[in-house]
């Protein structure tokens, strides 16, 4: 997995480890946690969108680069994360607003690990709950809610950013999804099979009900921040912060996939 996916680590929330795929695994507890140093903000959600049809996911890409979040525009996204930062002059490297560095994770590797995590779960009901940690613009869940999943088994794509600028850019996407046509207001009819999506702004410990209802959380965690290298995992580990909070506030079975760096 290490080599395949340019040394990004696969956290899976259990009691046992897998060493054939490399898989960083924790217990999901409901341990006693202190007070963690995340941003204190109010939080806001988008209405809930859903996707008016399901497509390949190279359609779902050309749409996303031509139409929503196109790639000629992506110097203006990149300035939308540092006006994001709020960085104005040099910094340390343990400056906390370098974990805000805003960057855009392909979509291959995303469906690869999606679908290699989507093995260790075990009966599935209903519909996919998969959450984008610091979705950013959006990117990755627009493309998640227009092509995953089948009539059989949906998926619930949410995405949480702490950004409020960021955040409303992701926004003005999903209306672009709308004028396109994709992705409509509504709510949940009975028996809806439809993908759907939901936009929240504000800090992740703030959010702990939504990631108590989560099958699978993506979070592109490359630049955030650590407490150091494991030998025994051969990897950067997250601060402590995030176990804590994740082993906090998921629900036993739920998988994490961490970018770079690995849950203690």
């Amino acid at each position: 997995l290490q080599v395949l996916f340019q040394n990004i680590l696969l956290a899976w929330v259990s009691k046992k480890c897998i060493p054939s795929v490399a898989a960083f695994t924790f217990w999901i507890g409901q341990e006693e946690t202190t007070k963690m140093g995340f941003f204190e903000l109010s939080v806001s959600t988008t209405n809930t969108a859903w996707a008016s049809t399901r497509l390949s996911k190279e359609d779902a890409l050309d749409i996303l680069d031509t139409k929503i979040l196109p790639n000629d525009e992506y110097g203006k996204r990149i300035q939308y994360g540092r006006d994001a930062q709020g960085i104005n002059k040099l910094v340390t490297a343990d400056d906390p607003k370098l974990a805000l560095t805003y960057g855009e994770f392909s979509t291959q590797s995303t469906d690869s690990l999606l679908d290699l995590a989507l093995s260790y779960i075990k009966n599935p009901q209903g519909a996919i709950e998969m959450l984008d940690l610091g979705s950013g613009c959006g990117r990755l869940a627009i493309y998640l809610t227009l092509s995953r999943g089948t009539d059989q088994l949906p998926w619930h794509i949410h995405g949480i950013e702490i950004s409020e600028l960021l955040h409303s850019v992701a926004s003005e996407a999903v209306t672009l999804g709308i004028q396109n046509y994709l992705l409509e207001y509504g709510t949940n009819e009975i028996n809806d099979r439809r993908n759907c999506l939901a936009l929240y702004h504000g800090a992740a410990q703030d959010l702990k009900d939504i990631l108590g209802q989560m099958d699978l959380i993506f979070a592109y965690s490359t630049v955030w921040k650590t407490c150091g290298f494991s030998e025994k995992l051969g990897a950067m580990i997250l601060d402590q912060e995030w176990s804590e909070l994740l082993a906090s506030s998921c629900r036993p079975g739920c998988i994490v996939i961490t970018t770079d760096r690995a849950l203690d």
